[in-house]
């Protein structure tokens, strides 16, 4: 509270508009995708995962403990992050690096150091627009904390 000519009065951060608003629901669906996606694959689930060849599912199905965990942390943290950003939590900031930096650990592993067997330029396009997605969202929850919106 802050006094102001013997009034009190609550100082209150920045006003969230109407573009916080969709841009946070944008990201929540962005990142419920993600838990999707990986909750799919971890389960096997046979509408999902048919598209790909028997090879590309076993690559899939023989990732190691440490790249399926880092993978699940990885989209749990931004999808926890967008919750937090849609109520205006601080706490979206740390989640999106954390997811952020996921992300990147694991596209080294998936894309560079053991990529999947006939794979085309469509994941690499994929996982770069996730890329831009998830650095836009680290910005915009650190943008929106430093306005105030944030608390």
């Amino acid at each position: 509270m802050a006094q102001s000519s013997g009034v009190l009065t609550m100082s209150m951060g920045a006003r969230a508009g109407w573009s916080f608003w969709a841009i946070s629901i944008f990201l929540v669906l962005f990142n419920a995708f993600g838990v999707f996606d990986f909750s799919m694959t971890q389960l096997q689930a046979d509408f999902y995962m048919s598209a790909f060849t028997e090879e590309q599912l076993a690559y899939f199905y023989g990732f190691p403990l440490w790249m399926v965990l880092l993978w699940g942390a990885s989209v749990g943290a931004c999808f926890i992050g967008s919750i937090c950003l849609l109520l205006k939590m601080k706490l979206a900031v740390p989640l999106y690096l954390a997811g952020l930096i996921g992300y990147v650990a694991s596209s080294i592993h998936n894309m560079v150091l053991n990529p999947m067997p006939g794979a085309d330029s469509s994941g690499y396009i994929a996982g770069g627009i996730i890329f831009v997605v998830l650095i836009f969202a680290l910005w915009y929850a650190s943008y929106q904390a430093k306005r105030g919106v944030l608390k």
